[in-house]
């Protein structure tokens, strides 16, 4: 694309006048991989409407340039939204070259009528020939590529336009590593390079050596066939953080920075993958990590030490008797949820301080004694959700790590055949460390200590793998939650804590910020702990970072995930609440579409007795078994109520307590 295009061309967006040009030759050439395998890849112009390896067919307003610089002298350019380009092309995997630069914007990328990917052609300064797009590997064949004009840009950028100007079509498919528990940073034939990486070799490390870099955009491809994947490398306080993708997709981040060094520390987990080739690609941000209370980083170095892969079911048979899930465990079935084989739906209460036990933890809310007497109320399997944030293991005298009153209530819980939601952390302030998450915390923050009361000696990162090792062999835990109401905005000038409330702004990277920590997060989860549920624990509305319309399944399609949520407040008398796009209605279409079951996992109405300003206890319970029937008969595998407590609370309030006749409706709700 030349620099001398007009604006008057843009506007104009004239049809194509190459179209009725003979199409260009294709280029083919060879090159061969690490471990010697040999992969042809043909260069396919933008002009080529012809052709057995690829051709290109554009829809919509699109134009031509010429210029020196562009692959073959000349490329394609359309700035309108809509405006669309299908490359059909033979082969395994593709890669889309284009000019990137100031004035240029966004598009969406699907393959085979996948999923689709943004793609950002914007760069401070032009560069020609820049890779914008490179699909997973693909299945031998035919397949399309349709790269389409988002009408939009970046804040920096000053337009939207989109540019074609060649595609690299690999026409063999690359060596890929057999279904190995271990790949070794050093295996040829399934990992390589780019930019400048060095090795270093250390009796701690796996294999006796490792690689590592320090350049931003260096890039280090696995190319792995299996159903999941975690990464292993060396922690130092010189080191930084990386970006992971998966398949084209963004999949998390790294950050390897540690106080002191220590060799093949988990950094990455996929969760579920679906089966088959998977070609994972970590690139180095060039930035260090700073630390909350902590001397930051002194450097930007990643290394790569080791890969561990689950193997396909199909290249590893799994025997006969081994079951699906460990008998006494939730288990998903399809969209539902079975328990030792059958179906289950559950009906429940949230019942947030029943880890408070103010002799042993700081604890959040009301001290319950009386366990024993709650479980036994409920019907066998019930489930109950619980804040079990680091807040409710710390010790309120050492202000040290201490699961006592955690022990005892999964204790008490397994007495009795009972199901545990554990909620590992809060976007809130309350009950977890004291500040509200933000879109810097969900990108990896939360791998930082926030101690700045004394009360909270472990990053997020460490707690959570603490708690998760200590009960993942407890078929009292019925799921895992990685945040209370998790939303990864940016909390405006002049406002923090929980003052953010109403103030946050929604970068557009949340979404994919958001899926990263899921990933990341309840990947590393999966990897400790394969038997247990994981549940997102987002809110569904319409005012959550990162879970907006379609970010809700943009988000929750995280492989770690089982489970999606909802929260159910102020529309009491509507069994369905919402709008057309964040509503209820909305979020089961979404779950279903995703796979993955549904539940309401907070709803609350206001009641008292004798009160005229809200629903009598009564009409209250009247009230949710209408919301419960309309959520079951939608496909729905839960209902959490919001919130029970040891005592009643004076006036219209949440609170559920001994008496009130919701216990009989969870008691004795048809499931």
């Amino acid at each position: 694309m030349a620099l001398g295009r007009s604006r008057a061309a843009l506007a104009a967006g004239g049809l194509l006048a190459a179209l009725g040009t003979p199409a260009l030759p294709a280029a083919a050439s060879t090159g061969t991989s690490a471990g010697g395998n040999t992969v042809a890849v043909t260069s396919v112009d933008d002009s080529a409407i012809s052709g057995t390896v690829g051709r290109f067919s554009y829809a919509g307003p699109w134009s031509t340039s010429t210029a020196a610089a562009d692959y073959q002298g000349s490329d394609h350019y359309t700035s309108t939204a809509g405006a669309s380009v299908t490359l059909t092309f033979t082969g395994t995997q593709v890669q889309l070259y284009a000019a990137t630069a100031s004035w240029h914007g966004r598009a969406l990328a699907s393959i085979d009528g996948g999923p689709r990917q943004q793609v950002d052609f914007y760069a401070a300064s032009r560069q020609e020939q820049t890779v914008v797009y490179r699909s997973q590997l693909l299945g031998a064949g035919v397949h399309t590529l349709v790269l389409t004009a988002a009408g939009a840009h970046d804040a920096a950028s000053s337009g939207n336009v989109i540019a074609v100007d060649r595609a690299d079509v690999t026409t063999s498919t690359p060596v890929v590593a057999p279904t190995a528990s271990n790949i070794d940073d050093g295996t040829t034939d399934a990992v390589t390079y780019g930019g400048a990486w060095s090795t270093s070799t250390s009796t701690t490390d796996f294999g006796g050596a490792d690689h590592y870099a320090s350049s931003a955009g260096a890039t280090m491809t696995l190319h792995f066939s299996g159903t999941g994947v975690r990464l292993y490398s060396a922690l130092a306080p010189w080191h930084g953080q990386a970006t992971v993708t998966i398949d084209g997709l963004p999949s998390g981040t790294v950050n390897e920075y540690a106080a002191t060094r220590h060799s093949q520390a988990l950094v990455y987990g996929s969760g579920p993958l679906a089966a088959g080739v998977h070609t994972l690609v970590e690139t180095l941000t060039g930035t260090s990590s700073t630390a909350v209370g902590r001397t930051p980083s002194s450097g930007t170095v990643i290394a790569f030490d080791r890969a561990d892969v689950d193997p396909d079911p199909a290249a590893t048979p799994v025997p006969p008797a081994t079951p699906a899930a460990p008998t006494g465990f939730l288990a998903r079935c399809g969209n539902g949820l079975c328990l030792d084989g059958k179906p289950y739906r559950f009906a429940g209460f949230n019942a947030y301080s029943m880890a408070t036990q103010w002799a042993t933890n700081i604890g959040c809310g009301a001290q319950v004694d009386d366990l024993d007497g709650y479980f036994s109320a409920l019907r066998p399997a019930s489930l109950t959700r619980v804040a079990a944030e680091q807040q409710q293991a710390i010790d309120p005298t050492s202000h040290q790590l201490s699961f006592t009153a955690l022990d005892r209530l999964v204790a008490a819980a397994q007495r009795h055949g009972q199901k545990l939601s554990l909620t590992l952390g809060n976007e809130w302030a309350g009950c977890d460390d004291g500040t509200q998450k933000d879109l810097a915390w969900y990108a990896g923050g939360y791998r930082q200590v926030r101690n700045s009361t004394g009360f909270y000696p472990l990053s997020y990162w460490d707690y959570v793998r603490a708690v998760v090792t200590r009960y993942k062999d407890s078929p009292a835990i019925g799921m895992w939650e990685l945040v209370n109401e998790p939303k990864d905005g940016t909390c405006s000038t002049g406002f923090a804590g929980d003052n953010c409330t109403g103030t946050y702004t929604c970068p557009a990277t949340a979404a994919a910020t958001l899926r990263g920590f899921f990933n990341t997060v309840g990947g590393a989860v999966k990897a400790l702990d394969p038997n247990h549920l994981l549940a997102s624990g987002v809110v569904g509305d319409q005012w959550q970072c990162g879970t907006i319309g379609q970010d809700y399944a943009t988000a929750q399609a995280a492989p770690s995930l089982d489970l999606v949520t909802y929260h159910d407040y102020g529309a009491d008398s509507t069994a369905i609440p919402g709008d057309p796009v964040n509503g209820l209605a909305a979020r089961i279409a979404q779950a279903a579409a995703l796979g993955k079951p549904l539940f309401v996992e907070e709803a609350g109405i206001q009641a008292a007795s004798g009160s005229t300003g809200c629903a009598t206890p009564q009409q209250r319970a009247t009230l949710f078994r209408a919301k419960m029937d309309a959520l079951f008969a939608s496909g729905g595998v839960g209902y959490l109520i919001w919130n029970w407590m040891p005592a009643p609370a004076a006036g219209c309030d949440h609170t559920v307590s001994t008496g009130d006749p919701l216990l009989d409706l969870v008691r004795t709700y048809p499931l």
